[in-house]
Parts: C-alpha cells; sequence; structure tokens
C-alpha cells in the first residue's frame, strides 16, 4: 500500500472503519434458497465471473423465503452498500465484492460482509472502485488466516486503510471509471461471446467425429444410447470401465517427505487446453489428496466439481502426481488420443454431470463413470479421426488463444485504470 506521502496532496489517508458501518449477512444456507422471494445476494454470486464489482446484475441475485428476512434488519441493503464476500477458496478472490446500485429490497445472504459508507466523506461507488484494485486488497491478503479457505472479518477490514479524495473528485474519478469499465466490458462481452461461439462448433467438430466418424458414406446403426445415437456399421459399443481401465496408482504414505513431484489439481486442468500448471512440492509438504499417479497417454477427468470439465492427456508424467479428484483412465481399446477427445466431446461430458450428485461440489463416483456406454471404432479408424481432430482443434484453439489474450489485455487495462485512477496517479481533468 502506498504510503501517505505518495498521494495527492489534497487527499486524505485514513482506516476505513472511521468511514463505514459493518453488518453480517443473513444466517441462511444454500438449501434455503428458492425460485421467487425476497432477493439476496450471497458469496457464491459475489466471486461469479460475471460480477462486475460495480453493478448488482441480475443473475447475481437469488431468493428466499420472507421468514428468514425478518430475522435481520441490519442485512437488509442500501444503494451505494459495498457487499464483500467474506470468504474465498484462493487467495486472489480475497477482497471480492459487488457494488448495490439501485434502491430494490435486497438483503445479504450467508458468507457475506456489507460496509456501508457514511456518504459525507467517503462514496461507495467509489469504494467499490477501490476495492477492486489488487493494490489495496494487498493489505486484506496480508491479514487474513487460512489454508483451504481464506476468511475476512471485521476486525480485519476495521484495520484496512483508504485514500481519501475529496467528495468531488471521488465522483468524477467514479464517472469516469463507469464510462471506461463500460467500454471495456462491452469489448470483454463480445469477445466472450465470440470464445463461446468457437467453444461450441469446436465440442460439435469433436462429438460428431468420436460418434459418426469420418465417412459419411458408411451405413449407420442405431446404438441404442440416446448420446450416441447412430453409428457406423463395423463400430463397437462398450462400457467406459470395459473399454478401457481405471487406474488405481497412489503413492503410498511411507514415501519420503523429500521426495519431490509436481503436483496437478483440479484448478490446474481447464476445458480444451488441458494441464495450465503446476505446483512443485515435497511429500512431506503436500495436501493429503495429491497421492495419485499417472503415465504417459492416460486420460485424466475431474470425478469433482464436474461442471469444470477438467479434463486432460497425459503427455509427461516425470514425478507427476494428480489429484484424487480425478479419475485416472488408461487406453485399452481406444487410443491414447482418441479417448481424450471421447472424454471432452460435449455430450459425454453432459452425461457425467447427469450422474454427478450435490450441489455445491457435484462429484460421480468411478462405477457410475465407468458405466458411460462409449463408441469403439476400428484402431485404423480411430488413427484417422485423431489426425483429423488434431487438424481441426488446432485451427480452432489457435483462434481461440488470440481471442483469450484480447480478453487478457483488456483486463489488464481496466485494472491498471482503476488503480491510476483512485491513487491519484491519473487525475480526472489532469490526464497523463
Amino acid at each position: 500500500m502506498r504510503s501517505r506521502s505518495m498521494l495527492p496532496m489534497s487527499w486524505d489517508y485514513e482506516p476505513l472503519k472511521f468511514h463505514v458501518t459493518f453488518s453480517k449477512g443473513l444466517a441462511i444456507q444454500k438449501s434455503d434458497l428458492i425460485d421467487e422471494g425476497i432477493a439476496v445476494v450471497n458469496y457464491g454470486q459475489i466471486h461469479a465471473k460475471s460480477n462486475s464489482g460495480v453493478h448488482l446484475a441480475n443473475d447475481l441475485v437469488r431468493y428466499i423465503p420472507l421468514r428468514f428476512a425478518l430475522q435481520s434488519a441490519s442485512a437488509r441493503l442500501h444503494r451505494g452498500d459495498v457487499v464483500y464476500a467474506d470468504t474465498s477458496e484462493d487467495i486472489n478472490g480475497v477482497g471480492n465484492a459487488v457494488f448495490i446500485d439501485s434502491s430494490g429490497e435486497i438483503f445479504a445472504g450467508y458468507h457475506t460482509l456489507t460496509c456501508r459508507p457514511d456518504g459525507t466523506a467517503l462514496l461507495g461507488d467509489y469504494l467499490a472502485f477501490l476495492s477492486q484494485s489488487d493494490w489495496w486488497r494487498a493489505q486484506l491478503r496480508s491479514m487474513v488466516m487460512g489454508v483451504k479457505v481464506y476468511s475476512i472479518t471485521k476486525s480485519i477490514m476495521s484495520r484496512v486503510w483508504i485514500p481519501l479524495p475529496p467528495l468531488r473528485e471521488q465522483q468524477r474519478i467514479v464517472s469516469r471509471l463507469n464510462s471506461i469499465c463500460d467500454e471495456i466490458d462491452n469489448s470483454t462481452h463480445t469477445i466472450e461471446g465470440q470464445i463461446s461461439a468457437l467453444e461450441r462448433y469446436r465440442a460439435s467438430v469433436i462429438y460428431e467425429a468420436v460418434t459418426k466418424g469420418l465417412n459419411s458414406d458408411v451405413p449407420m446403426k442405431s446404438s441404442g444410447i440416446d448420446w450416441i445415437g447412430g453409428i457406423p456399421e463395423g463400430w463397437e459399443l462398450n462400457k467406459l470401465k470395459y473399454a478401457d481401465h481405471f487406474i488405481s496408482d497412489f503413492l503410498q504414505e511411507n514415501t519420503s517427505p523429500d521426495f519431490k513431484f509436481r503436483y496437478v489439481d483440479i484448478g490446474s486442468v481447464a476445458y480444451g487446453i488441458g494441464i495450465k500448471n503446476y505446483t512443485e512440492m515435497n511429500f512431506g509438504d503436500s495436501p493429503s489428496r495429491a497421492r495419485k499417479r499417472v503415465a504417459n497417454g492416460d486420460t485424466i477427468v475431474s470425478t469433482v466439481r464436474t461442471y469444470l470439465k477438467a479434463i486432460a492427456m497425459i503427455t509427461d508424467d516425470d514425478d507427476l502426481i494428480v489429484s484424487t479428484g480425478f479419475s485416472v483412465i488408461r487406453p485399452y481399446m481406444h487410443l491414447p488420443k482418441y479417448l481424450y477427445y471421447l472424454c471432452c466431446s460435449e455430450l459425454f461430458c453432459q452425461q457425467v454431470e447427469k450422474y454427478a450428485w450435490g450441489i455445491a461440489y457435484p462429484a460421480i463416483g468411478e462405477k457410475l463413470l465407468g458405466g458411460i456406454w462409449v463408441p469403439v471404432p476400428p484402431k485404423d479408424v480411430q488413427e484417422d479421426i485423431v489426425s483429423y481432430l488434431d487438424n481441426q482443434t488446432s485451427a480452432i484453439d489457435a483462434v481461440l488463444e488470440t481471442k483469450r489474450r484480447q480478453i487478457e489485455v483488456l483486463k489488464r487495462r481496466r485494472q491498471s485504470l482503476i488503480y491510476e485512477y483512485v491513487t491519484g496517479k491519473r487525475r480526472v481533468g489532469k490526464e497523463i
């Protein structure tokens, strides 16, 4: 955090607690949510990717019965409030918030902490923009405690300091940032729509190839399986657990604490991309879920948080360990790359989600996963399909990568401009 001397001379630098009132959200649970009723915003919606932080969009709102709203009048939100998620599963999410920019009846829900600015020295929308800057969040990150979950408390928020421009300058900063962010967000949404369309096209190309083959002249036969439909003559059907092998090869608990490996968890894998990154660690410092061994050619499929579609093919197994939240499938009747494409096909993923249980963390057991019927083409046909899909998906992926880089550039520019304005590095009317 910058010191007071680094801020503009006309700005103050004071503890947040001097200018806000804190309150907690309702003591409700996810199971209390209903389709219609009293509006609430919960920590899950605050962490949603669609949350801009400065606007309460409709998709961030959930509903509860009236009886819960009557429990705590202090949880009712007012226009100008800033609502923080009081827990986060990763350090980057610490400080995520939503700004209440409407006057309708809405309450703060579970795992939330509300800051209500006094309005005389601090504006809520200025605080909302300030809350998005990593520069300001660094204070929170230095104070939160946690391993799997990081928690923000009233005590922690009370120790945070904020830069305070004069009220009229706050208004000008907010006006300028609203205009800038609207423009950037609109561009981002347009590119995200293009990415979604490309991803759907990619998924359809994979599905058609792995279930219908490449030769449209081959006679078709009914598979008897809804998600597969008709398949070419000469293809077989089998349950995944018989077509391929589910591997249960674990690090033993007597493994040397100094054994070093690269760990891949669910968050390290992205649909259509594969393994994005890994964490190097020693066995003695590793979480209990860092235990599954893999081999080159295996396909890993996440069996927890199945909506993430964390699927990857292992191409480098040197000291690689994956989470027990993955099923490790070793090819037998399928070629390695064909198996990977099959597991990535959209309708196969839908089958996985169909049989998953749970709401917050839907999961599927290996018995159910292995029971999914899959097509088994002849090996030479699989080779042709893999070659075709490698060419098709590489071309699509190149365009997707360009689009994703464009979004990253826009996000960095958005963050940079917010930082510059809320710290006084860039002044409204004194552009540099």
